[in-house]
């Protein structure tokens, strides 16, 4: 791990890096790291300077192994920060008297950036050899006593390009007493670890590791469901399909208040499935499950902070603790009972439709005649009303194009489809694929309009 000698080995190193780019294309250029008012001056020489402008934490090491104190205080690990470096790469030329030489040098401050620029994409990791040899080529970096460790530490120096908007270009110049804008660009360097070095007090190591395993641990987790849709049959399923389903104490409510029951677990691999049978009296459309887990006596003893949940309205035992799911979806969709296959009708009559489950006061219920839609309005709340199986008929309209006897020259058309729609939940189609039926190929319950 480096320590705070780390920074300034980066800036040479940096320097030494830029100076073999650019030296085989720009002869004898001078390569600074000063502040941008003191850049060279007096001279005819072309220069680049690398002016260290912002120090910031590196985010993913702010909370890097903590904590660094034990109870009493002492350190028991050396703190360390992690940087990230802001440098502002400046070209230059110094102003002379010979007016065509200094158009040439301002030409050239545009290639310096450039070849720079695409020296540092070229190599954007700093090499470890680099680093030694430039260590050991400044007498102020090279002492023993002086040694950052940068070439050692867990993380290699990245360099990546940091445009800077016009703005905050112009914040960093103004910043500067009266001096003039120079092309310049930004680079970031990542990340330079500083270790402390605190002298820490010396741990006994552990010689036997024991992680119980509370239920917090297991809490149970909801990671899909199958099928999505399902429709409103005796016996009807779904699969639970997620983790920590394990063990008989699992219930599953819908709805935050009706108890599902749990009719078989399996496990495959790191995958566990709960196929659970749906409650009668619950409604159609979006429902929401839930997988509570009983917590033993011991676990919730010793767990004190293991979200342990109860819906206040639920089923479940009060004087047991329980382990809460996420709670996932899935959508009941009602079934016609009747029509359960052709009906025929003229227009002016009505056509009634029985439905399993029943409805409540509360919810919207439609008839789609494939795409033509009839709102229905439910009948006012009386004792013993609901929920209601019953739907109020709905009148053919006059208007509907008669699907029997077709008028001469009229395109065959298939009979309307019957569907139901009950708070975004839609009934099922099911085709007859029975040869023997005399319904064979048609989609059912459907509706022929007769003259």
């Amino acid at each position: 791990m480096s320590n705070y000698h780390s920074i300034a080995t980066v800036t040479a190193t940096l320097r030494d890096l830029l100076h073999q780019g650019l030296k085989d294309d720009f002869g004898s250029i001078v390569i600074t790291a000063k502040p941008l008012d003191v850049l060279e001056k007096g001279n005819a020489s072309l220069g680049l300077n690398i002016f260290l402008y912002q120090i910031l934490p590196n985010n993913g090491y702010q909370n890097f192994a903590l904590p660094n104190r034990n109870s009493k205080g002492e350190f028991i690990k050396n703190p360390i920060v992690g940087l990230n470096l802001n440098y502002l790469l400046t070209a230059y030329t110094n102003e002379i008297s010979d007016t065509s030489l200094q158009e040439i040098q301002e030409i050239q401050t545009h290639q310096i950036i450039a070849k720079a620029m695409m020296t540092l994409n070229e190599n954007p990791i700093l090499d470890r050899t680099r680093i030694l040899n430039v260590r050991n080529s400044i007498p102020i970096l090279s002492s023993t006593l002086l040694d950052d460790h940068l070439e050692t530490q867990l993380e290699s120096i990245k360099f990546t390009y940091n445009p800077l908007s016009l703005d905050e270009m112009t914040k960093i110049w103004s910043s500067f007493f009266q001096i003039h804008y120079r092309l310049s660009v930004s680079y970031l360097a990542t990340v330079v670890l500083l270790e402390s070095q605190i002298k820490t007090k010396v741990l006994l190591p552990v010689q036997e590791r024991n992680f119980p395993l509370f239920s917090s641990f297991g809490r149970p987790v909801i990671d899909k469901i199958e099928p999505q849709i399902v429709e409103f049959i005796n016996n009807a399923e779904v699969k639970l399909i997620g983790k920590y389903f394990s063990g008989n104490n699992n219930k599953v409510l819908f709805d935050n208040n009706l108890l599902g029951e749990t009719k078989l677990y399996t496990k495959s691999e790191n995958i566990d499935t709960l196929n659970v049978k749906l409650p009668i009296n619950l409604k159609t459309g979006i429902k929401n499950v839930q997988v509570f887990k009983k917590v033993s006596v011991d676990e919730s003893d010793n767990n004190e902070d293991n979200n342990i949940s109860v819906v206040p309205s639920s089923p479940l035992d009060k004087k047991d603790k329980w382990n809460s799911s996420n709670i996932a979806t899935f959508v009941l969709a009602p079934r016609i009972t009747t029509p359960f296959s052709i009906v025929e009708l003229k227009r002016g009559e009505l056509l009634p439709i029985n439905i399993e489950p029943g409805v409540d006061e509360n919810q919207q219920v439609r008839v789609l005649l494939d795409d033509r839609e009839f709102k229905i309005d439910l009948p006012t709340p009386t004792p013993g009303l609901y929920p209601l199986k019953n739907l109020p008929p709905i009148q053919i309209p006059f208007d509907l194009p008669v699907t029997d006897p077709l008028p001469p020259g009229t395109p065959n058309r298939d009979p309307y489809i019957i569907r139901i729609q009950i708070d975004g939940a839609y009934s099922f189609i099911k085709k007859d694929n029975d040869t023997s039926s005399p319904t064979f190929g048609k989609y059912l319950p459907c509706l022929k309009v007769k003259e």
